[in-house]
């Protein structure tokens, strides 16, 4: 026999563990039994730190042209182009980029490639340009205040170099950067002060301030009034160039400001509308008051200021405080009573983004081939009131990813959970889905791991649907479960398949066996197991019709392969060339989400003959999504709780006697002691916890004996 074993190198971002090195005779042994049984995983990918890269673009504007200098920090690494000439790059971020560039009259471009590595030593980046004018000092740092410099940001790679000249304020994709961090004590040479951090935060998320991990990004710089639909546009678009006019006589006149949620607020920016110094001067307001409520009815004042002599900018900063809503209450007029012109309102807060979202690139998990996947495992942090999830999808190529929203597998909220997407397959991407209901904490991941194999492959295609596509609710009805099979000739071939049915199935015909025969089936009320002996080995259209009832309002009728020996499966595609899904949609659903309640039999008699020593408390659960909590508590006619049963995550379907389940509620006629109760009758009551409330049915069961 010859064995071949290789393991394809991974990324600096990916590491691949495998089995321990044995002595060279002990190793063979275990690699051939591992080929020979078609083992589980001989490969783990694991990822513990992340990468993003983001672009950053700003305007300078000057009336002469003059040499100047730049200094440039950023983390973790840079280029920069001024003018679209590359002028420098860093690989350490603590080394101050000091470079000359020539100004031309009229506008300069800066233009920064940033890249993130998550060794938690920040986020961002800052620049200051300094020029010697003939009668001035041109001073332009970074700053989030757009009525100085506008700067840009985006996470999408440009197609080309044009990027670092062209006017990206309007163009997709680009948006207004807010405060980052750098640790400026660890720089080289002091940078002005006066220079701020800016970072963009693809997704909302934040890869940089706690080495390996994705966290949700803090809003500490984002104008949180930015494009909020119940602020006024004008004051709320970004656009400068837009404006709130008032009335000659503006005293009273207010501009409210929904933050979008509750928040801890601190900082309130007006900018004035104006070309020039001149016109700022005669369009600014003199002087306000700002507010913060709940509810926008009772208003509370936070802040003011008066007699305004800047006119480009005014800020109030105020102690933090927790508001939904601030509105600014004009309190001064002009002189010469003229109208003032307010281009944005700016509100400023702290704390974590509410949700956000990472998502990888597609990668191949350090190998070209194409993959079984296997169990998913991931290191998360959740404080109270914090959620994360993950979702994954597959492809063989770059181009089966261009939809960003198709292809997503459910959500995922357990860890080491079976890889949920389409197999084999080549490339895998994944989408982590972070929130929390309180701004103060974040989730946090710290680690995700893959298992794979390119070795336990039963099947190189497999694509299924079902016909039809809706059935009346709690009716049997017939289906027709296709999956089409394509092998390649290294696959293993498929000895059993698992088909998700929404409730005891009932199996009829199978066909498209070709040499196999149906060796073996089971049904329970989740899944029809189907075993071949021989495994499938050649294309086949699989047909295997059955009857089944449906108690909920949507059924995926989704598949999983497996090899011979394997306990790992191949995850089967939904044929979405075909037009028939294998989404199952419920007509005329059941009126009662608990139905068919009933007592079976209605009376028992505990003795240890082996006839009616117990009772099922039966009902039929429908009308539900994901499984329930349901409670079965036997009640005295005095109302006593004499035992409760408790059953954990049911899923819709028909938990009677007769059904797959033959029912799960079953009752001896003891109570939570163990002792019998004495013969008599009895009261059962029936809570379905949902998320609409709590469902309750009852009835009676008699003892005797």
């Amino acid at each position: 026999m010859c064995l071949l074993f290789s393991v394809a190198k991974a990324t600096p971002l990916e590491r691949v563990h495998h089995p321990s090195y044995l002595p060279s005779m002990i190793r063979t042994i275990s690699l051939a039994l591992f080929l020979l049984a078609g083992a589980a995983h001989a490969d783990t990918w694991e990822q513990s730190t992340w990468r993003r890269t983001a672009f950053y673009r700003a305007t300078i504007s000057t009336e002469q042209a003059v040499p100047g200098t730049l200094q440039v920090a950023a983390v973790d690494s840079y280029e920069v182009w001024f003018n679209g000439e590359h002028v420098g790059s860093g690989s350490d971020w603590t080394q101050v980029l000091t470079v000359p560039v020539e100004l031309d009259s009229g506008a300069n471009h800066l233009a920064l490639r940033v890249v993130n590595h998550g060794l938690g030593l920040g986020n961002g980046f800052l620049t200051h340009l300094h020029a010697h004018l003939e009668d001035s000092l041109l001073v332009a740092p970074t700053t989030t205040d757009r009525s100085l410099v506008p700067w840009y940001w985006s996470a999408q790679e440009p197609a080309d170099s044009a990027w670092t000249t062209s006017d990206v304020s309007k163009a997709r994709g680009w948006a207004a950067p807010q405060e980052g961090f750098i640790d400026r004590d660890r720089l080289s040479v002091p940078v002005s002060s006066a220079a701020a951090v800016l970072a963009g935060f693809a997704g909302d998320v934040d890869i940089g301030s706690t080495a390996g991990s994705v966290s949700l990004k803090r809003v500490d710089g984002v104008n949180l009034a930015l494009g909020n639909p119940r602020s006024p546009e004008e004051t709320s678009d970004g656009d400068l160039r837009s404006a709130w006019r008032g009335r000659p006589n503006p005293i009273n006149q207010k501009i409210e400001i929904d933050v979008g949620s509750t928040r801890k607020m601190h900082k309130v920016r007006v900018i004035t509308f104006g070309d020039d110094e001149d016109e700022r001067e005669r369009n600014s307001l003199r002087g306000y008051s700002v507010e913060r409520s709940h509810d926008r009815v009772q208003w509370v004042e936070i802040g003011f200021v008066q007699d305004i002599r800047e006119f480009t900018r005014t800020e109030v900063t105020f102690e933090p405080v927790v508001t939904d809503f601030l509105r600014i209450l004009v309190t001064e007029e002009a002189t010469d009573n003229s109208q003032p012109l307010v281009a944005e309102v700016e509100a400023y807060g702290t704390g974590f983004d509410f949700r956000g979202t990472y998502v990888s690139p597609p990668f191949d998990l350090g190998t070209a081939s194409r993959k079984n996947f296997g169990r998913v495992h991931w290191d998360a942090d959740m404080p109270v009131g914090t959620a994360l999830s993950l979702q994954f999808r597959t492809g063989d190529e770059l181009l089966d990813f261009e939809d960003p929203e198709d292809g997503w597998s459910a959500v995922a909220e357990s860890d080491g959970l079976r890889f949920p997407s389409p197999e084999p397959a080549s490339l895998v991407q994944y989408r982590v889905n972070l929130s929390t209901l309180d701004d103060g904490t974040t989730p946090t991941l710290g680690s995700l791991s893959i298992d794979f194999s390119t070795q336990d492959v039963a099947v190189s295609s497999a694509r299924g649907s079902v016909t039809p596509n809706s059935a009346r609710m709690g009716v049997s009805t017939r289906f027709l479960y296709i999956v089409d099979l394509a092998f390649g000739p290294d696959d293993r071939g498929v000895e059993r398949l698992e088909l998700a049915v929404p409730s005891g199935a009932v199996l009829g015909e199978v066909s498209g066996l070709g040499q196999s025969t149906l060796a073996a089936s089971q049904s329970t009320n989740e899944l029809l197991i189907l075993h071949f002996d021989p495994p499938i080995a050649a294309n086949t259209q699989l047909g295997i019709g059955f009857e089944a009832s449906t108690f909920t309002l949507s059924h995926l009728f989704r598949s999983w392969l497996y090899a011979p020996g394997s306990d790992d499966p191949l995850n089967v595609g939904e044929a979405t060339e075909t037009s028939d899904s294998w989404r199952l949609l419920a007509i005329d659903p059941l009126q009662r989400t608990l139905g068919r309640v009933a007592a079976s039999p209605p009376v028992l008699t505990p003795n240890s003959d082996g006839v009616n020593d117990d009772t099922v408390i039966e009902f039929v659960l429908s009308r539900t999504i994901t499984p329930v909590r349901i409670d079965v508590i036997i009640h005295d006619l005095s109302g006593r709780a004499l035992r409760r049963i408790v059953l954990p995550g049911v899923a819709a379907g028909d938990y009677t006697r007769s059904g797959a389940s033959g029912g799960l509620a079953h009752w001896d006629g003891r109570d939570e002691a163990g002792q019998l109760v004495a013969p008599g009758l009895y009261v059962y009551r029936i809570e379905a916890v949902l998320g609409a409330g709590t469902f309750v049915e009852a009835g009676t069961v008699a003892v005797a004996y």
